[in-house]
């Protein structure tokens, strides 16, 4: 991956962690402390968990 290719390219893997940070510091998301989302392609599906904490999540 390049980062010049990756900031030029909406969809791609730096832009979208970049709009996971924007989410958590704009209100109100600012107080959340996990955030999840599910992707689901097909039959296949992944659960992703954000720890915004400085501690381990349970």
């Amino acid at each position: 991956m390049n980062a010049e290719y990756e900031e030029n390219d909406k969809n791609s893997v730096l832009n979208f962690y970049r709009e996971r940070i924007r989410l958590r510091q704009d209100n109100p998301y600012s107080h959340i402390l996990v955030m999840a989302y599910e992707r689901v392609l097909d039959d296949l599906g992944i659960l992703t968990f954000y720890n915004f904490q400085n501690q381990n999540a349970e």
